[in-house]
């Protein structure tokens, strides 16, 4: 299942119970607006029938229309939307080109005779519904896919293995998977996370200090690099997933949601660093997600997986997305 999925299969578990009070840690995270919309009903059903339903959530915009109360825990005003994004740099040459990439799974295909271009220098986004094939489209450019996987890729002009790739192959494309907690080595603190895959890369910096150096460029206090994955929030541990994929030292890197469970100002953070990454070091960077602004803001092109077949974005007419944002409204 994607990562939504198995969100609304949580739900589903908790809503099946019945139980008078229900606690959703980030339920829209990783969740299109038409899945979150639906998901919005079904909870307000739950509490017209008298259950008390709390969520949390970085995504001030879209919640405080839906609820009923609003409870800030930083003790300040609300986080929102910077007004001005990054400046997004002209298209480069391709690093990363995939053709007529299928996957399948027994009799089922996931993904039909994809056609992408991940150029370097600048954020490509990919976005698409809940389930709609994303995951596994980043899955198979990294080489992981689960399933049988056909077509062609190349790197940098040369051509890439669709599986069975080399070690310097897989530290070139680098995945930071949606799910951090289970990406990351539970027993390894982060800076020994870090290090180790600095160290395959050939790195020879001092370890302390390469680890401090990365945790600070994605916002990280470098004594949090002494934690463990499980000590650390869902947005440090995302941050933290940032910084080992950098110390590979890649050619691409593939981010599968890696700003749902960040706030506004966090997310600027990420998408800025990656910016910057992706322009001084000349590194591809394919960003995942459903925050359709960031996407226009940060990226140089954008796609859309839709029913298994990649296609470029085309955004809403003004009209048409103002009519359904005035709908999510409560009266």
């Amino acid at each position: 299942l994607s990562g939504g999925e198995r969100r609304r299969v949580a739900v589903a578990r908790a809503l099946g119970r019945g139980t008078p009070v229900l606690l959703l840690d980030e339920p829209f995270a990783g969740l299109d607006r038409a899945r979150a919309d639906a998901l919005v009903a079904v909870l307000r059903e739950r509490a017209a029938a008298g259950a008390t339903v709390v969520v949390s959530g970085h995504d001030v915009e879209y919640l405080a229309p839906q609820v009923d109360a609003v409870v800030d825990v930083t003790g300040g005003a609300p986080a929102s939307r910077m007004a001005v994004g990054a400046a997004v740099p002209p298209i480069g040459e391709p690093v990363l080109t995939a053709r007529g990439i299928t996957v399948s799974r027994g009799d089922r295909t996931l993904l039909s005779g994809v056609d992408l271009v991940v150029p370097a220098g600048v954020l490509t986004a990919l976005g698409g519904e809940s389930g709609a094939g994303k995951s596994t489209l980043a899955r198979a450019l990294a080489g992981i896919a689960h399933g049988e996987v056909t077509g062609s890729l190349t790197l940098d002009g040369a051509p890439l293995p669709l599986t069975g790739r080399s070690p310097a192959a897989r530290r070139a494309v680098q995945l930071i998977p949606q799910d951090s907690l289970a990406s990351l080595h539970p027993r390894r603190t982060i800076a020994a996370s870090i290090q180790r895959v600095a160290a395959l890369a050939g790195d020879h910096r001092d370890r302390v200090e390469l680890a401090a150096d990365l945790l600070g460029r994605v916002g990280l206090d470098p004594a949090l690099g002494a934690r463990r994955p499980h000590e650390l929030s869902g947005g440090q541990r995302q941050r933290a997933a940032v910084a080992r994929a950098l110390a590979a030292r890649p050619r691409v890197l593939i981010c599968d949601e890696v700003t749902s469970a960040l706030d506004y100002g966090a997310a600027e953070r990420i998408l800025t660093l990656l910016t910057e990454v992706a322009a001084d070091d000349a590194v591809g960077v394919l960003v995942i997600g459903h925050d359709e602004e960031s996407a226009a803001r940060f990226c140089a092109q954008r796609w859309v997986v839709d029913a298994g077949v990649v296609r470029p974005f085309e955004p809403e007419p003004a009209a048409a997305a103002g009519s359904r944002n005035s709908a999510r409204a409560r009266p």
